[in-house]
């Protein structure tokens, strides 16, 4: 429900205070300043459980500033001054970031635009495959995810645009191999990423971020996206990893980066991981974390499963939800979501903890409950002439023993105030002069400007998997590719051999099969000027950008 409504009770601090919960005060006062001009007469005085109900209203909610935030994300592109060269290595990342949050407020970068992004993106590719933070510098996960996720929205078909493009407006929008900046993808090399990807692959399922980095389950799910959205996933690639998610875990509910495996000495000497043993988790439960297990556990969840894949441990999803449900701060913090247990409200978590969060939630409890592949008329891929139906028993489940805490949705479907987050953003978290930030007395960036209308967007539309949807895409898959055919079949790419033709039709048909509700849109304030584009909640991309980078990567366009 609605913040502006809501007695603003400050967080208990026992009477002992400490800098935490000072802290904690001063941001609860600031927010509360921001709400009041919009807060009715008798709210202050209502309790909890009684929303205020006064004849006398007090401001309208503010609208989007669009205009300023685009603005904001123009000038985050341009050549920067010397103080943010410590930017040099997230060059992805911010091209992403300002790609992403544009896209959401319906204002794409224009052909001059994209084919300077597309350029830059591509110049930090690898030969060793994937992509760096900056042009020359080691291919990184986390710099890959965000050179695709870019690239899927600023280019298309065809080879790159000129490098020249890079240092400045081109001189035609539709001249030479740019095609309005719409082009590049054909630039990106798919067999080294896979390569790489597997390299960094590790015995119990999980990656390293880079060649001799560390585990962290964010690289999990770079590698599940990246290679879905390219069309380079494989069972091979994705073994023993849901597994792994599952070790990741932690008492509250939540998941920490990575977990310990255990090890054991076999009688000749060979080391390899106990899959029996318990695998202690490596830091607090945390909704960065949290979220990309999630996401990556769903994203599996959908797919045919390998008879050599592990059934311990998974991903309770009910402990999950009741975890994530926590992270939402009530009146006094506006409404937003923290990232952990009893830290501030952060604008970046209303997608990490709140719209991304719980669109997959709400999908994962949907899947255990039966809601989704039960009570459809049929469990199953439709069959075409060259290849078998797959049947819904055989994807990826969560363990179907007992769980702590019972599966169950509201009335209304949805696991989180809708409502309470899209207003932290529009009074919170907007900065006057544009973008959008943190908290207060935080500045705005590209990072949380991308996030805040991430999560505000998944706010306004609910979204669900769609049995019917996946099934129309699965019948109209064609077992084609986009590459030349190899002379010699065993040249073939890994993921383009004829033995996995239903796996790949699996993955593109689930991979798109969202729905949006158009009876559950519930935009907050101007729905003309706070509408937002609905982005996929796996890969936090617009659904036609997703779409179509996936058509091409299959071979469907």
């Amino acid at each position: 429900m609605s913040v502006i409504h809501q007695a603003a009770v400050p967080a208990p601090d026992d009477d002992v205070p400490t800098s935490t919960s000072r802290e904690q005060r001063e941001t609860e006062d600031q927010i509360s300043d921001l709400f009041t001009p919009f807060r009715s007469s008798s709210s202050s005085s209502a309790s909890a459980s009684e929303p205020a109900q006064s004849a006398q209203a007090g401001l309208s909610l503010p609208s989007l500033s669009k205009s300023k935030h685009l603005a904001f994300l123009k000038k985050g592109l341009q050549p920067l001054p010397a103080g943010y060269v410590v930017f040099d290595a997230t060059r992805p990342w911010l091209i992403y970031w300002a790609s992403q949050a544009s896209l959401l407020l319906s204002s794409p970068f224009d052909a001059d635009m994209s084919a300077r992004a597309t350029s830059t993106l591509l110049s930090c590719q690898s030969p060793m495959g994937g992509f760096g933070g900056g042009p020359g510098q080691i291919p990184h996960l986390m710099a890959t995810y965000a050179a695709v996720l870019a690239l899927a929205i600023v280019s298309g078909p065809g080879h790159a645009p000129d490098i020249a493009d890079a240092a400045g407006p081109s001189s035609s929008s539709s001249g030479g191999g740019g095609g309005g900046g719409k082009s590049g993808w054909d630039s990106i090399d798919r067999s080294a990423m896979y390569n790489m990807f597997m390299s960094l692959k590790q015995p119990d399922g999980s990656f390293t971020v880079h060649h001799g980095g560390e585990i962290d389950v964010r690289a999990a799910y770079c590698v599940v996206t990246v290679s879905l959205l390219l069309g380079i996933a494989t069972p091979e690639l994705f073994e023993g990893l849901p597994s792994f998610l599952g070790s990741c875990q932690t008492y509250e509910g939540g998941l920490a980066s990575a977990s310990h495996p255990a090890y054991k000495t076999s009688s000749n000497g060979k080391v390899t991981i106990d899959p029996n043993a318990p695998r202690p988790t490596l830091g607090e439960a945390h909704a960065g974390y949290a979220f990309c297990a999630l996401a990556s556990h769903l994203a599996l969840s959908l797919l045919p499963l390998p008879a050599s894949e592990p059934s311990e441990p998974r991903i309770d999803v009910s402990a999950l939800v009741a975890w994530s449900a926590s992270l939402q701060a009530n009146a006094a913090d506006g409404g937003g979501f923290r990232g952990r247990t009893n830290k501030l409200v952060d604008g970046c978590y209303g997608w990490f903890s709140g719209g991304g969060m719980f669109t997959c939630l709400q999908a994962a409890v949907e899947m255990e409950a039966g809601q989704w592949w039960k009570e459809a008329e049929t469990g199953s891929i439709p069959a075409q002439s060259t290849g078998e139906a797959m049947e819904a028993d055989d994807v990826w489940q969560a363990d179907d023993g007992e769980s702590s805490y019972p599966l169950s949705l509201p009335a209304d479907g949805v696991l989180f105030d809708r409502a309470a987050l899209q207003e932290y953003v529009l009074v919170v978290a907007q900065e006057a002069l544009g973008g959008l930030r943190d908290k207060p007395g935080k500045r705005p960036d590209l990072y949380h400007t991308c996030y805040n209308l991430s999560g505000m967007s998944l706010a306004q539309h609910r979204l669900r998997l769609d049995l019917d949807g996946r099934s129309e895409l699965a019948a109209s898959f064609k077992y084609g590719t986009n590459s030349p055919e190899p002379s010699d079949a065993r040249h073939a790419a890994p993921w383009e051999k004829k033995d996995l033709h239903e796996w790949r039709r699996a993955c593109y048909a689930s991979s798109l099969s969202w729905n949006a509700d158009a009876e559950k849109v519930n935009v907050v304030g101007d729905g003309g000027k706070n509408w937002l584009l609905p982005t996929h909640p796996i890969f936090n991309i617009p659904f036609p950008c997703a779409k179509s980078m996936m058509d091409w990567s299959y071979g469907q366009s």
